[in-house]
């Protein structure tokens, strides 16, 4: 099996198709989940039931992230000057981002799980 990484290849988790790929997969996707999956140690043995689990709560958190950047600004006003409720936005923008990364990463662990690898396009 090929080493090949796509580009968002979470950098915690070994390539699949290698012996330290299962292993990696549980331990990021734990580190991705609420620390309450830590004590679920069922589903451990599961690599491919954890990681859609993952990708549900990525996928919330992101849409999460997108429905309160949109209403924030009519949450805030009066409580916040305009200055401050940006500041707020930016911290939004940053977590945002780093919810899209952390669900497009999940999707391609998820991906891996179900191919088991990938190869790279010509």
């Amino acid at each position: 099996m090929t080493s090949y990484r796509p580009a968002g290849w979470p950098p915690a988790v070994h390539p699949p198709g290698t012996e330290e790929f299962d292993p990696s997969v549980v331990a990021w996707l734990l580190d991705v989940l609420p620390g309450g999956y830590r004590a679920q140690t069922r589903v451990h043995r599961y690599p491919i039931g954890l990681a859609v689990i993952a990708r549900h709560h990525a996928e919330a958190c992101l849409d999460g992230a997108r429905d309160g950047y949109r209403s924030i600004r009519a949450e805030l006003e009066g409580l916040l000057s305009p200055s401050e409720v940006e500041e707020v936005l930016a911290v939004y923008r940053t977590a945002g981002a780093n919810h899209l990364a952390t669900a497009r990463a999940v999707g391609l662990v998820v991906e891996a799980l179900h191919r088991q690898g990938f190869r790279p396009l010509p």
